[in-house]
């Protein structure tokens, strides 16, 4: 009469906590954080749309180094997205998260194994059975078999937060590109522009040796003072510095360039033969807030993984209901091994189990915590994010129109360099003026040029300051 009591107890019990399932079913906790939506950029776009600067187009292609039509710069970016070991160590992440969702998805259905026994027991006898049974063996074929019946979703709220981790994963290996890509190309245009400037100092040594020389000549012949050779001389040297500087700054952004595509810093054979260009208005598309979410890999991973938490945070929560399991055996058992599919050695049992959390010491309660508070700060992150985003596309708009207008300037103050350098010649012919006027006179235009070519290089950067922040050519529909 008791077993029959306890029994008809633990049904009711299980009885009540299923009409609860409905209400206490495992799901997604949002604990109330706001997700921002993503602020609008019309005045920043209206404006740059305005100008000569700009011009409306598609969003970033995912080719988007073939703009700057330099074949070295696409060969240097592919071996890059092929070879670099970041985008290799995101790519075994997201094979790692596959793996985990199978492991995760395996939870909804039984756990059959096949469990195989000889053993051979030597009994003491001076024991209970010693006299009887000293040495014998026991063999056993027994199938196991477990399954989990999962009523509150636990096992489903775990796999759920794996497919959105394994989202997560497949955005940061396009984040992962997109740094590896516009980092290649930035220190690939850093290059052009430190090549570029080494070969304008260089010639500056050449005009400043000539005007060494000449004020050497024209000391010998007393016509000019010891200090005017001495001031030239040293104005030589601080080019040679310079020049050593930007040498040693070229091998470094090749070592770093090297790196990136994977390679050692020997191994890379780079052309000085630099063609990259971006002559054309900055292209920027419209309606840039409504479509930036689906266009930034990193907004994507960090939505991704805010979602991944709140099925946790779920999980988490559904500790507090009872576990339902069921698990049994079934096979053979026998003293001898000939006499074991013999059906007199069927051996088999049953047993439910219900398991409820009683008294945990508040570790229940902690858990939750914890995965509410890891929630939170994801959904905080994702927030900082989607601000730092639109400043990123609002601040490259700005630089990119800022390049352009001081570029402008610097194109007429190099045209009034050039006629300066042709009156120059002219008072020369004239024997109004000597040599020295036209070589300072072309040192002065090559002063201007080293402010031109920062300037020129500078708006290849925006330019790819602007592909980045729109997402370089990444898109994927969808929102958790």
């Amino acid at each position: 009469m008791a077993k029959k009591t306890s029994r008809l107890l633990i049904l009711m019990m299980t009885c009540v906590y299923a009409s609860l399932a409905p209400s206490c079913t495992c799901r997604k906790e949002t604990n109330g954080c706001d997700l921002i939506n993503v602020p609008s950029l019309n005045q920043s776009e209206t404006s740059a749309l305005n100008s000569k600067s700009f011009s409306a187009s598609d969003w970033p292609q995912s080719q988007w180094w073939s703009l700057f039509e330099d074949d070295q710069l696409s060969a240097l970016i592919e071996s890059g997205r092929s070879e670099n070991y970041s985008i290799k160590q995101a790519e075994s992440r997201l094979r790692q998260a596959y793996a985990l969702v199978d492991q995760s998805k395996s939870k909804f259905y039984p756990n059959v194994n096949l469990q195989i026994d000889d053993q051979w027991i030597h009994q003491s006898k001076n024991g209970l059975f010693g006299p009887f049974f000293n040495t014998y063996s026991v063999f056993e074929i027994i199938f196991n078999f477990f399954f989990d019946i999962d009523l509150w979703g636990k096992n489903r709220g775990r796999y759920n937060a794996m497919l959105s981790r394994v989202q997560t994963m497949q955005a940061e290996v396009h984040q992962t590109d997109l740094i590896v890509s516009t980092s290649v190309a930035a220190t690939y245009f850093d290059m052009m522009q430190t090549h570029a400037l080494l070969e304008i100092y260089k010639e500056q040594l050449a005009t400043q040796s000539e005007l060494t020389a000449i004020l050497k000549e024209r000391y010998r012949k007393g016509l000019d003072d010891e200090f005017a050779v001495i001031a030239s001389e040293e104005e030589a040297m601080n080019i040679q510095t310079s020049i050593a500087n930007l040498e040693n700054k070229l091998e470094l952004s090749r070592h770093l360039l090297a790196t990136l595509t994977g390679q050692g810093p020997d191994e890379l054979n780079l052309m000085t033969h630099f063609t990259a260009q971006m002559e054309k208005p900055f292209a920027i598309p419209e309606n840039i807030s409504s479509n930036l979410l689906v266009h930034r890999p990193d907004i994507k991973a960090q939505l991704w993984l805010t979602e991944a938490l709140a099925f946790e945070a779920g999980v988490a929560n559904a500790g507090y209901y009872p576990d339902l399991n069921i698990a049994a055996l079934a096979g053979f058992q026998s003293l001898q091994f000939d006499q074991i599919f013999r059906s007199r050695s069927l051996t088999a049992s049953l047993w439910p189990t219900l398991t409820l959390p009683i008294f945990t010491a508040g570790s229940i309660n902690a858990t939750i915590n914890v995965a509410n508070a890891e929630y939170e700060e994801a959904a905080m992150v994702y927030n900082e994010l989607i601000l730092k985003a639109v400043q990123e596309v609002a601040d490259a708009i700005s630089t990119a129109r800022s390049v352009d207008k001081q570029l402008s300037l610097q194109d007429l103050a190099l045209v009034k360099s050039l006629k300066t350098i042709k009156l120059t010649v002219a008072l020369v012919n004239n024997n109004i003026q000597d040599e020295r006027a036209i070589l300072e006179a072309r040192q002065s235009f090559l002063d201007q040029k080293k402010m031109w070519v920062p300037l020129y290089y500078q708006r290849l950067i925006a330019a790819l300051q602007l592909i980045k922040s729109m997402g370089g050519g990444y898109f994927q529909e969808g929102v958790p």
